[in-house]
């Protein structure tokens, strides 16, 4: 009997340590896809951004050379596109850089890689309540 417990114990402290060495490749991958979020998010960001003002721009620019005649239609029609467009991107990228930034927080808390400093500490930043 007291073999048999042994080996158990044993089995379950090798199961253990491999885990946490394994937590560290998980959480290194994990970092990555969220690094990869936040530079897509700001990328959508930024073209959305872009967008949006060229849109705008070419819109305030047919009222002005069109004075006091009418403005054409295909003129207007594609810089609401373009700034529809530039909206619609907006709308993705922000949220996107957000649950990227709010995702390596997380993970940084949870991997104890906050830096105060000059070192490293696995201290509490807040209660995280896991259900």
């Amino acid at each position: 009997m007291k073999t048999i417990i042994a080996v158990l114990l044993l089995a379950i402290l090798s199961l253990s340590s491999r885990a946490q060495q394994q937590s560290s490749m998980v959480y290194s991958n994990a970092l990555k896809k969220t690094m990869r979020l936040q530079k897509a998010g700001t990328v959508i960001t930024l073209v959305g951004g872009l967008t949006l003002f060229t849109g705008s721009y070419m819109y305030h620019k047919a009222y002005d050379d069109a004075g006091s005649e009418s403005v054409p239609k295909n003129k207007i029609d594609t810089a609401r596109s373009i700034m529809f467009g530039g909206l619609g991107c907006l709308a993705v990228g922000v949220p996107v850089l957000t649950i990227g930034r709010t995702k390596e927080r997380h993970l940084r808390i949870e991997a104890g890689i906050f830096k105060t400093g000059k070192e490293y500490y696995a201290g509490g930043i807040g209660v995280k309540f896991r259900f």
